[in-house]
């Protein structure tokens, strides 16, 4: 699922849609499939020394990816308010104005809004 808040660096997944990027959709179909083909296929199964999952598996999996989109909603939500931060950096964050480009002695806007 996180593969597809990567169709939109600024826009939410619901305002761009995951048809956005139909060679990504594709490749998720055939990745997915493969997984459910490596757990279900018993030859397969046997070949990668997996077990079949059942529905209580299968939602927890689907559940621990619930998380990891709704925060990468959140950032991008938090970027088009006016937050600037950098990923990994330490700091505070700290609104900065929207506007145009400009300044900033590194060439990538107006600063990276964090402090520390």
């Amino acid at each position: 699922l996180n593969a597809f808040n990567a169709v939109s660096e600024d826009e939410s997944l619901l305002r761009v849609g995951p048809w956005a990027n139909p060679h990504l959709v594709g490749a998720v179909l055939v990745s997915v499939a493969q997984h459910v083909a490596i757990l279900h296929v018993p030859a397969l199964a046997a070949v990668f020394g997996t077990t079949p999952l059942g529905a209580e598996c299968w939602a927890a999996v689907a559940l621990a990816a619930v998380p990891v989109v709704l925060l990468d909603e959140a950032l991008k939500g938090a970027a088009r308010a006016g937050w600037r931060g950098r990923a990994g950096g330490r700091g505070v964050w700290l609104p900065v104005a929207m506007g145009g480009g400009g300044g900033g002695s590194g060439g990538g806007g107006g600063g990276a809004g964090i402090i520390g």
